[in-house]
C-alpha cells in the first residue's frame, strides 16, 4: 500500500468483530484504509492473529516451553505424538476462520527466546513427527498437514 507494505497483521479489536469475522471465514481481509487515495495505495492484506485460541501473538496454549510460569512438558519419543496431536488439533480449530489452507501460528511470545534451543528443541521434534506421519492427520482431520518455520515475508 501507500507505505510500501503488503500485509499488516492485527489483533486489536473488539471479540465481537473477532466473532463476526471468524463465522465468516475472513480473518484475512483486505483492508481500504483511505477513502481518498486510489485503491491500489490504500489497499493492504489484514491478518488477524487470534480470536479464541490465545490472548495475544503467542503460541497456542501447551506449546511454549519457555513460559516461566508454568512450561509445557516437553516433547520427547514418548510424548510427542500426544503433543503433536495435540498441535494440529488447534491448529486444525483455529484454520476454521481462513478460506485457504496455509496457516500462521504465531511461535513464542515477547521476551521469549532466551532459552532458543529449548524451544525451538521441542518444536522441532513436534514438526518432524508431524511430517514424517502425513497419513495420521489426514485420517484424523481429513487434511493434508505439514508443518516448517517461516517468516512473514514467506507466509504472505
Amino acid at each position: 500500500a501507500y507505505l510500501g507494505n503488503d500485509a499488516v497483521v492485527i489483533n486489536r479489536m473488539t471479540q465481537e468483530m473477532k466473532t463476526t469475522l471468524a463465522s465468516e471465514k475472513s480473518f484475512e481481509f483486505t483492508w481500504n484504509g483511505s477513502q481518498y487515495l486510489p485503491t491500489p495505495q490504500s489497499t493492504i492484506l489484514a491478518h488477524i492473529i487470534n480470536g479464541k485460541w490465545g490472548t495475544g501473538y503467542e503460541s497456542p496454549d501447551g506449546f511454549d516451553w519457555e513460559f516461566d510460569q508454568m512450561p509445557s512438558p516437553a516433547v520427547n519419543s514418548s510424548s510427542v505424538q500426544a503433543i503433536a496431536d495435540a498441535y494440529i488439533a488447534a491448529c486444525v480449530d483455529r484454520s476454521s476462520a481462513f478460506r485457504h489452507d496455509s496457516l500462521l501460528m504465531p511461535f513464542g511470545k515477547d521476551f521469549r527466546f532466551r532459552h532458543a534451543e529449548y524451544q525451538f528443541g521441542n518444536f522441532s521434534l513436534l514438526m518432524k513427527f508431524v511430517n514424517e506421519h502425513p497419513e495420521r492427520y489426514q485420517h484424523m482431520f481429513n487434511r493434508t498437514v505439514s508443518l516448517r518455520y517461516s517468516t512473514m515475508h514467506e507466509y504472505f
